[in-house]
């Protein structure tokens, strides 16, 4: 007995074809995150060092600033941390700061984690989870810009680009 044999419409198998076509032709690259209104400051919120030292968040008023947050299991999050390395030392120069800030890990595990990195970037640690949630995100990584007078400026969802990323930082250093 022979299987049955599926015919496929011509038509159907080319406008396919052709809509991925399209797809690929017209996708628009990495874009600026939109931003954000300006009446939304960093707020004031208790954080530990990678040395358990308090620390606020606010702190970094007065330094336009990175902010990108992220776990030890999360593959993007660890993927993404040379990068930040490297923006964190080359955009010290530009008065630009990079911080790290752990989502719910243990200070052990941020300790372990900050061993395996170079010192160029800052990190702390929130146990509770109040910057994501402040930054109405749940998504990891996410990346906060913060202008020099503590006002977010973009949060992106997810991984970010060189390009986007250097695109806000020459923004931010002008603030």
């Amino acid at each position: 007995m022979n299987p049955p044999r599926i015919v496929l419409n011509r038509r159907i198998v080319l406008t396919s074809i052709l809509g991925i076509a399209w797809a690929i032709a017209t996708r628009k690259p990495d874009t600026l995150p939109k931003p954000r209104d300006a009446a939304s400051p960093i707020p004031s919120i208790a954080l530990q060092t990678d040395t358990g030292a308090v620390v606020d968040v606010a702190s970094i008023i007065g330094t336009p600033s990175i902010i990108t947050i992220w776990a030890s299991w999360c593959p993007s999050c660890r993927a993404a941390m040379p990068f930040w390395e490297r923006v964190a030392a080359d955009y010290a120069k530009r008065g630009v700061q990079v911080v790290g800030i752990n989502q719910r890990e243990s200070l052990a595990v941020v300790q372990r984690e900050r061993a395996t990195l170079p010192s160029a970037m800052t990190i702390w640690s929130d146990l509770d989870g109040r910057v994501l949630t402040y930054l109405q995100s749940t998504d990891l990584p996410t990346t906060a810009f913060v202008t020099r007078t503590g006002h977010i400026s973009a949060v992106v969802r997810g991984p970010v680009s060189a390009e986007v990323v250097t695109a806000m930082l020459d923004q931010l250093s002008t603030y």
